[in-house]
């Protein structure tokens, strides 16, 4: 089976997007849904998403219904009874919308299983992927090589539905003024001043953090010379981590309020600069089009950078082991010796570029 257009689809498909994961991963699947609700203006579009992402996607205009698969669940309840439970739980209620095609964007047995599931006649994937999710799908596309973009990939896989490859321009996380309140209400501890600069110095891998120190010497030097206002933003389980950022700068910074994705949203369209790694938030604040200084170690910018937005990547350059992929590593150099100098470079660089912020 290949990427050869699909015959005989009907003029308004019933489609069902497959996405589950990490909050990165759903903003690039947001322009694969943007085109095809531009292709199928009067179909039902749904998309079954894991909990910890869902928030991103609820109330999207192009989305008919976002369908949650519990995973929080799971993880309480532990063992395989609990995920065969809430994988047939979902199942069966996807087997009821009566869904035409079902596109795998995951490429995993949990996302392939939902497919098979869905009982669409078109179930479309990836070819050769890991865990058997081959044995899922009926139409299958190559991935393409090594350096594809997550989101020019994800553009290929549903090409054979007759949309065009080509990522439209404007994507964005759909914002109501009830997630704009609790930041507009904190923006005025910021006080008045220059560029506002948003650091995020925590990361799900290990081997993508940057040390404490590099943060807090480039924020002392970004509010000296540049007159910056620094934000510092957590989430669950990070306020320590952006505490100790503040605490070890000798200039002024602020502490975030705890936000959702929506908030974290309109948070960043209000400020000047992005620069932290490549994390959940940083897709976050490229999907709304803020400028990003993204430190980049064990992954790889080509694959999942910055996407149609002004942006800066910053590597250690000439090792060996750069873009390994590993989540843990004894001596993460990748990462930890990038010189907090040139990310103010960086940073100065695309406030120059982008003074209308």
């Amino acid at each position: 089976m290949n990427s050869a257009r699909i015959e005989n689809l009907p003029s308004s498909p019933r489609i069902l997007i497959v996405k589950l994961g990490a909050v990165g991963d759903v903003v690039h699947t947001l322009y694969a849904l943007r085109a095809l609700r531009r292709t199928f203006p009067d179909s039902r579009i749904d998309w079954v998403v894991e909990d910890k992402s869902a928030e991103g996607i609820l109330g999207h205009p192009d989305l008919n219904e976002a369908i949650v698969f519990e995973r929080r669940r799971i993880q309480a309840e532990k063992g395989l009874l609990a995920a065969s439970r809430e994988l047939f739980r979902v199942g069966l209620g996807l087997r009821k919308n009566r869904y035409d095609v079902a596109v795998d964007f995951q490429g995993l047995l949990k996302s392939g299983l939902l497919t098979l599931l869905s009982g669409a006649r078109i179930r479309l994937g990836f070819a050769g992927l890991r865990e058997g999710n081959f044995l899922f799908t009926n139409h299958r596309v190559r991935p393409g090589p090594e350096d594809t973009h997550a989101i020019q990939k994800y553009m290929a896989l549903i090409a054979p539905l007759g949309v065009e490859k080509t990522p439209v321009e404007g994507v964005s996380i759909s914002v109501k003024e009830s997630d704009r309140e609790p930041v507009d209400t904190f923006w005025p501890a910021l006080g008045d001043g220059g560029p506002v600069v948003v650091l995020n110095p925590a990361a799900s891998w290990q081997t993508k953090k940057w040390p404490v120190d590099r943060f807090a010497r480039l924020a002392d030097r970004l509010v000296r010379e540049l007159g910056c206002r620094i934000l510092v933003i957590w989430g669950p389980g990070e306020r320590d981590l952006a505490l100790s950022v503040l605490s070890a700068m000798s200039e002024k910074g602020t502490l975030a309020p705890p936000t959702g994705i929506k908030a974290l949203a309109h948070l960043f369209d209000r400020a000047a600069v992005y620069v932290g790694g490549d994390t959940g938030p940083m897709h976050i604040a490229a999907a709304v089009g803020t400028p990003a200084i993204v430190l980049f170690g064990p992954s790889n910018p080509a694959r999942v950078g910055p996407f149609d937005v002004p942006h800066r990547i910053v590597e250690n350059h000439g090792m060996d082991c750069l873009h390994c992929w590993r989540r843990k590593c004894p001596d993460p150099r990748c990462m930890t010796e990038i010189p907090a100098d040139r990310v103010f470079d960086a940073v100065g660089d695309l406030l120059s570029e982008n003074a209308d912020r």
